[in-house]
Order: structure tokens, then sequence, then C-alpha cells
């Protein structure tokens, strides 16, 4: 079934697939050349190989291009959750609810920095049309930069409360957090006992403010004295030494109270109620923008892999690259472009592939078959790219080991790990003696053994539930077949699971699991 995306994080990704296209087409042309012209998006391919300097320059592009991508969909996400909580605080402001002075003008402030900061990253929101693909040739994003860091260090948008050190700052953000529970509890007094929208904004209001006050309890700022001048801050130890740069200067904090309050305080609280807003899981478009920007960032660090390498004295050469056919694997890509199957760890490390590394499906850190696949420069070893891959830390993976499953495992002092085979054997066993659907994240976790201990009354109906155990095993990714398996019923109703696997990879040995459940 083919996802369909909608809405604003689907244009960028549009704008970022045809770059992408793009950019793909170009790094094969960089290998072998082009024999005739091809028009994508508007631009003209040159019948010459590219060079590897021009592939750097479109990596930059491309690489900027996704980051871009990204951060554009944190900027509307934050401004959406923003006027959301806006038009919660405005609606509170409507009801005229009666508040002492310190609650009112805590209130204030921090309504009119909703509506004047939401208005400034509105204006920040990176909105369609975008550049054509064919800007990445010369070396400019598609997606342009939002300015979301320079808009996060110039923020300036509450009115702070009066402070003159650092005691009386952190009984101001305390102040503030008492605050908005008091107009929780007036928002009750006024409706009812109902919870509603309106409460639950204040409450969520409450809960940042206290977050703020963690940030701040948690700096080593030790204390603030305020000085002649009220845009500059020094700092003192608790001592009350200044504290100094290396160079003699003493450090100080620009601007004030204002900035303090705005950037320790304000910021951190507002943000933390976007996050809220914007993270909502059971939200389809938030889910959507999860996967967007996750699928982005994947691929920036990738293209960030290939700038690295073309940067590398060594890169002289042209950029190889090959097509992977129908059913190849990595060995079978080394062993027919490179003459040596082992080349397959520096294409992995190179593409930025992680186990199972091809398949029939591409996602990220696996490329489907039809894919084009960079190929390792002569003379450039695998200590250019990253760590060479290792089928027993990669594949088989790495665990922390708690000792036997439904044992005892004795606290030492140190955290022990489990890898290789007997990590697989330990992680196989554990899904076998759970049951699926107990876990709440990972509902498919599991098998449908362990209701059944108890009802299983013959050998024969404990034959038929091995396939229980057998779809289980096949749910793990790093299970390639299971060879054979088989459930026997015990004298004390229990029954015992015993199952040959044979792992995926190159290599390989079946191991075999023995489960009492």
């Amino acid at each position: 079934m083919t996802t369909v995306y909608t809405g604003y994080s689907s244009q960028l990704w549009q704008a970022v697939i045809a770059g992408l296209n793009l950019y793909q087409l170009q790094l094969a042309q960089s290998v072998a050349g082009a024999t005739s012209s091809g028009t994508t998006s508007g631009s003209t391919l040159t019948s010459a190989p590219i060079s590897n300097a021009q592939i750097a320059l479109e990596s930059e592009a491309m690489f900027e291009t996704l980051q871009n991508g990204a951060e554009a969909i944190n900027v509307q996400s934050l401004a959406q959750a923003w006027q959301t909580e806006t038009g919660n605080l405005q609606a509170i402001n409507i009801l005229g609810l009666t508040l002492d002075p310190v609650t009112q003008a805590f209130f204030t402030n921090r309504l009119t920095a909703f509506e004047t900061a939401t208005a400034a990253l509105l204006a920040l929101v990176v909105n369609p049309p975008y550049q054509p693909a064919s800007v990445i040739l010369n070396g400019n994003p598609i997606i342009p930069y939002s300015g979301l860091l320079e808009f996060f260090g110039n923020f300036d948008y509450e009115t702070p409360p009066e402070f003159s050190n650092l005691s009386t700052f952190i009984a101001a953000i305390a102040a503030e957090t008492q605050a908005w529970a008091t107009v929780a509890a007036a928002i009750l007094a006024a409706q009812g006992s109902q919870v509603n929208q309106l409460y639950d904004a204040a409450i969520r209001q409450m809960e940042c403010s206290a977050f703020a006050q963690y940030i701040v309890n948690e700096l080593p700022l030790q204390q603030f004295i305020f000085g002649g001048s009220s845009e500059e801050i020094p700092l003192e130890t608790q001592g009350g030494s200044p504290i100094t740069t290396q160079g003699g200067l003493n450090l100080l904090i620009e601007g004030g109270p204002p900035i303090l309050w705005n950037q320790l305080v304000a910021l951190p609280a507002m943000a933390a109620c976007g996050e809220i807003i914007s993270g909502a899981p059971w939200s389809s478009v938030n889910q959507q923008n999860m996967v967007l920007k996750n699928a982005m960032l994947s691929i920036a660090a990738q293209v960030a892999t290939l700038i690295t390498v073309l940067d590398r004295p060594v890169a002289k050469q042209q950029v190889a690259s090959t097509i992977l056919r129908n059913n190849e694997t990595l060995q079978d890509v080394a062993a027919r472009t490179t003459g040596n199957s082992d080349d397959w760890v520096e294409i992995a490390a190179l593409n930025g592939l992680i186990p199972p590394y091809v398949g029939s499906i591409g996602s990220p850190g696996v490329a489907p078959w039809g894919a084009l696949l960079l190929l390792p420069t002569p003379g450039l070893r695998p200590s250019a790219v990253g760590g060479m891959p290792n089928y027993s830390r990669d594949f088989l993976g790495v665990d922390l080991y708690f000792g036997p499953i439904n044992g005892v495992f004795p606290w030492t002092g140190e955290f022990q790990t489990i890898a290789g085979y007997p990590n697989l054997l330990m992680a196989l066993g554990r899904r076998i003696q759970t049951t699926q659907g107990t876990l709440v994240y990972h509902v498919n976790y599991g098998s449908r053994i362990p209701p059944e201990v108890g009802n299983v009354q013959t050998n024969k109906t404990a034959g038929h539930i091995a396939s229980y155990g057998i779809n289980a095993l096949k749910s793990d990714p790093r299970v390639s077949k299971v060879q054979k398996a088989s459930a026997v019923l015990l004298n004390n109703g229990l029954i015992n699971f015993s199952a040959t696997v044979q792992p995926g990879g190159f290599n390989n040995t079946p191991v075999s699991l023995n489960e009492v459940i």
C-alpha cells in the first residue's frame, strides 16, 4: 500500500524528492557520463562526466535542503501549536477571572508573549513554492533556511517580573508556577468541576513553568549580581568572586533581566508547551511530520558521509557507483564491482547501510533493489567513512544482560552486555516467553503460547501450537527461517518449545532454542 502524504510537510517532502532525483542522476553521471542529454526538473544534464568538486557542491546543497526541510517542519509545527495555545489563553482572558495582582501580571505577560512571538514565528514559516531542483547544480538549497536559530537567540517577547539576584530570580519562577495553578483553580471555580480545554491549558502552563524552573536549578549559574548597568549582568561565584575568561575579562550576560528571563524561563516554557501540543502521538498530522522529518535527517546523515569522503585528499577520482540488482547481496555487489566480496563492508559504510542492508523494500539504512550504490574510491579504507560493520555486533546485536529468563541475576556493581548468537537466543527466548499483545507500545511482540499453558491437555494439541512459536520467531528481523520446531506437553502442565533457527546475513550458523513455558 502506498502512503499518501498531505499538507505542509508533504509539500516540503515533494521538493526534497525532486532534488534527490536530480542528485541521484548526477551521482550516476559522475561515474559513467552521459552519451545523450536528458531533462530533469527543468535542467539539462551535460554529456561529460561530473567532477568530484561539482558533486561536493551539489552534496552540500542537498544536505542544506534536507536540514532546512526538517527545520521548516519544526517551525510550522511550533507556530501552529503556539496559535492553539494563544487561542486558549485568549479564551481564558475573556472569562474575566478574579485574580490577585501577581497572578494577573504573570497571566497577562505570558498571553502577550504568546501573541507577539507567534506572529513573529509565523513570519518564519517557509511556504511554497520552493526553488526548482536545478538550483542544487549551483550549490543552492531548494528549501531556504527559516532563521529559527536566530529567532530563539533573540527571543525577548515576555515582560519579566522584578528580581535582583539568583534567589529572587528562582523565587519569581516559583511564583509564576503558582500563578498558573491559581489560574487553573479559578477556571474550575468559574466553570464548574468539569475539566475542559481551558483548564488543561492552565495546567499545561503550570507544568511548563515548573520545567523551566528545573532547568534553572540544574544550570551552574551560581549567583547573578546586577551592577550599575541594567544592560549587562556580571556573573559571580557563591563567594562573590567575579567569574572571568582565561583572558581576565568578566563574564556578562548582555541584555539585562529581560534577556535572562526570556532565554531561561519564557522560551523554555513556551517551547515545552509547543512540543506537548505538536507532539501528540494520536494526531495523524503529527505522525506524518515526525516520519518525514526523520526521513530527511536520515538521508542528510548519508549525504554528510559522502561529503566527508569527497573532502578527503584521496578522493581524486570520479565517484564510482552501481545499481543494486534484483536479489543481490552486498557481497554480490562487491564481487561484481571490485572483484573482492570482502569489500561489501566498505560499500555498506559508504552508503550508510545497516542490517539487513538490502531488500525488496527500502527504508532508512536499507537499500532497495534497483537503488544506486556508491562504491569505495580505490585506496580509501573503511576507517575514512566510519567503523567496519561486524556481523556479530551490528546484525545479531549487543544488548544489556539481565540474567537468565525467569531467573535471578545478582548485581555485581557493573552492567553486563550480551552479544552475537547468545544475544539472539536470549532475545528469541524472551519473545517466546512473552504473551503477544501485553506490551502496549509493541502489540505484535511476543507469542501466543503462554496463554495456552494450562489449557493444553495432550501432546497432539501441544504440537499444533508450535506454529505459534514459529510465527513469533519469524517476526524477529534477524531470523531468516525456522528450520524445525516442536512443542511438547510436560508432566507439570508446562510446555517445552524447541526450535532450530537460521539467522540472516552471511556466514551464519543455525542456533537451537529450548524454552519451557
